[in-house]
């Protein structure tokens, strides 16, 4: 198969953006360099040390529990 060149060009700073993990208690953007895992599911924030599960985005960039209009997103949270 073929490679067909895009039509726009990548926008790199949206996948930097995407690339970092926000605390669910303080809310930092912490950055791929800064995160501390605690095992496979668990990270601690270095700003504040919570740890924290971090909540999974979808395609369209939401959060586990950001949807728009109260929209159920059936993602269990769990905190250590």
């Amino acid at each position: 198969m073929p490679v067909v060149p895009r039509r726009e060009k990548i926008n790199l700073e949206k996948i930097r953006a995407s690339l970092f993990t926000v605390c669910t208690e303080c809310g930092y953007k912490i950055p791929p360099a800064e995160e501390r895992r605690i095992d496979f599911d668990h990270l601690r924030c270095p700003k504040c040390g919570a740890a924290f599960i971090p909540a999974k985005t979808d395609k369209k960039g939401y959060g586990a529990c950001e949807y728009p209009e109260g929209r159920a997103c059936g993602h269990r949270t769990g905190r250590l």
